[in-house]
């Protein structure tokens, strides 16, 4: 694949997840912001809290508004384009594929979908929204422990 670069994601080996904001706070909220098409062995999930992206999941276009998730399994080929003058901010959890693996070694024979499944959706999007609304960092395990739970 022509301009396809693939990411390391180190995470801690103590917690196989990180945990990050990406919005207003973190860059211009009204220029243009294009992460290129990459892939990594991690798993990503993205909650748009507000605003909306563009992109592409192993070539497949994707328009993603306030409200709804990015599910990027492991090795999938994405990108992500803010468009100038439009705001957008989104909350990203990234999780270990090596400890999902060692959790659950079937893992290379799902994928996560929550698209059909309304009362999952409605959890994960309760878990992130506390997450936003944390006032410490250290709030978020009770919320995570609850993800693990959902997406496995």
């Amino acid at each position: 694949m022509n301009g396809v670069t693939y990411e390391k994601v180190n995470l801690n080996p103590n917690l196989p997840a990180m945990l990050g904001y990406l919005g207003k706070e973190n860059f211009d909220a009204k220029g243009a912001f294009y992460i290129g098409a990459h892939w990594h062995r991690s798993i990503e999930i993205t909650f748009l809290v507000e605003g909306e992206v563009e992109g592409f999941i192993n070539g497949k276009k994707i328009k993603v508004n306030s409200g709804e998730f990015i599910f990027v399994n492991s090795g999938d080929v994405h990108e992500i384009e803010k468009k100038q003058g439009k705001s957008c901010g989104g909350i990203i959890l990234v999780l270990s594929y090596d400890f999902i693996k060692n959790v659950y070694p079937n893992i290379d024979n799902i994928r996560f979908d929550i698209s059909k499944d309304s009362s999952s959706k409605s959890r994960m999007v309760d878990i992130f929204l506390e997450i936003k609304h944390s006032p410490t960092p250290s709030k978020t395990h009770i919320p995570l422990l609850g993800m693990f739970a959902i997406v496995s």
